[in-house]
C-alpha cells in the first residue's frame, strides 16, 4: 500500500530470497534466470553507479538514473520507449 508502483511489476527478486545483495553477481543472476532472459536483453536502471556497473560487468545494459529527462532518453536510446 505504501508503493503503489509496484503493482506494475510481474515479478521481483528478493536480496533476502537470494542470499546476496547488490551488487553481488548472484543477484543479477536469479533475475535473468526468473526473466527467462539473456544479459543483452536487458536494461538494468539504479541510481547507484556502483551497481550498474556490475550489471555491466555480467553482459547486461545498464544506465544510471540521474533525471527523468535523461532516462527517457537512456530509454529511448535502448530501443525501449
Amino acid at each position: 500500500r505504501s508503493f503503489p508502483i509496484l503493482n506494475i511489476f510481474d515479478d521481483f527478486i528478493l536480496s533476502y530470497r537470494v542470499g546476496k545483495r547488490k551488487p553481488h553477481p548472484a543477484i543479477f543472476q536469479a533475475a535473468l534466470e526468473r526473466a527467462g532472459a539473456t544479459p543483452g536483453e536487458c536494461l538494468y536502471i539504479d541510481d547507484i553507479d556502483e551497481f550498474v556497473s556490475a550489471a555491466k560487468k555480467m553482459g547486461i545494459n545498464g544506465v544510471v538514473f540521474n533525471s527523468v529527462s535523461d532516462l527517457e532518453k537512456q530509454l529511448e536510446k535502448h530501443g525501449v520507449v
